[in-house]
């Protein structure tokens, strides 16, 4: 995997069963936008029992549709916070360095070409 200039872990991806969810989930989402159309398109589609029946399969497409989203969004969250962290001992680690080696090289350098 690629990871970006800078960056000490790999960008965090959906896992398997992540994505195997997802697929069950677009397989239940289809299940419903079907029964959702069959309701609207019957003749009773008028009733008061059918625009009830009607809403609930809305709430249900909305919430399956959410429930996919968070599926298949990679929590940048956790992967964000250890990114931050290893930047900045990456900062310490440097200005200790530099600073080191400043004082470690003070008065040891000969001019040669004098």
């Amino acid at each position: 995997m690629i990871n970006a200039i800078g960056s000490s872990s790999p960008s965090p991806s959906p896992d398997k069963t992540s994505l195997a969810s997802a697929a069950a989930l677009a397989a239940e989402l289809a299940r419903y936008q079907r029964q959702l159309s069959d309701c609207i398109n019957c003749s009773s589609a008028n009733t008061p029992e059918s625009r009830a029946k009607a809403q609930a399969l809305s709430d249900k497409i909305a919430a399956t549709k959410t429930q996919i989203d968070k599926a298949t969004t990679p929590d940048t969250s956790n992967a964000v916070a250890q990114n931050n962290q290893s930047n900045q001992s990456a900062t310490n680690l440097n200005s200790n360095h530099a600073s080191n080696s400043v004082s470690a090289n003070l008065g040891n350098n000969v001019n040669v070409f004098a």
